[in-house]
């Protein structure tokens, strides 16, 4: 299983102005045939074994891999957000 793009779960701790991001889909690869399907995030939490569209084989998706991606998405979002508030209030960033 290979996660190739997008965003997303709701995990405690993230801080409460960042989007919910279960709701967006990742793209995943199957490692039998190599296809290319979408997942929302919430579906791949509660299911992380899914099954290729394309072969019909089980394709199992690291759920810690993808804790650890949305864990970046949410620093890196968070920081923007910090960035562009102090923009707004007039404090310069390094």
């Amino acid at each position: 299983m290979k996660l190739i793009s997008g965003t997303s779960a709701s995990f405690t701790g993230a801080p409460p102005l960042l989007l919910n991001l279960e709701k967006e889909k990742i793209t995943i690869r199957c490692s039998h045939c190599q296809m290319e399907f979408d997942e929302t995030i919430s579906w791949v939490i509660y299911e992380p074994k899914l099954f290729c569209p394309g072969c019909n084989e089980g394709v199992t998706v690291d759920l810690l891999e993808l804790h650890n991606m949305l864990e970046s998405a949410r620093k890196q979002t968070g920081n923007l957000l910090k960035k562009l508030a102090d923009r707004s209030s007039g404090k310069r960033s390094a």
